[in-house]
């Protein structure tokens, strides 16, 4: 390959990474963030993303869901939702029970569970890092 094919390609390669490379940047400073006014509210960032995609599955569905949708919704694998699951349940966040399928669970938060989203929600406005701000900021 010639030196300048290969500048070229090395070249056109970063620009067409550039948008999201950003964006991976912008959600590392968001996550880092967010670690640190959730740290107030003695939840941890992943536990947050788990209980808000939780949240979210309950209110679009009106009842309760799949531990695999909320794997998935968060953007996590099933072994970590499963983890994590088990330790939310010990710490009596959410609530959660068999499926149709034994080897499933299905999934709601429990009163605990809604309290420590509130709360979570609280210290996120308090840092200016919900979608609010944003809007707020947009022309």
């Amino acid at each position: 390959m010639s030196r300048q094919l290969a500048a070229t390609l090395r070249t056109e390669a970063s620009a067409n990474t550039s948008v999201r490379r950003e964006r991976w940047r912008a959600a590392r400073g968001y996550q880092v963030a967010a670690k640190r006014a959730l740290a107030r509210a003695e939840i941890s960032f992943i536990e947050w993303l788990l209980l808000e995609a939780l949240d979210e599955l309950v209110r679009e569905t009106g009842d309760a869901v799949s531990q695999q949708a909320v794997a998935k919704r968060a953007g996590v694998s099933e072994v970590v939702a499963s983890y994590w699951m088990t330790k939310l349940e010990q710490d009596c966040l959410l609530d959660r029970g068999l499926g149709e399928d034994t080897r499933s669970y299905l999934l709601l938060l429990s009163e605990e569970g809604v309290a420590a989203l509130v709360r979570c929600r609280e210290a996120l406005i308090l840092a200016g890092l919900t979608d609010d701000e944003l809007e707020a900021a947009s022309p």
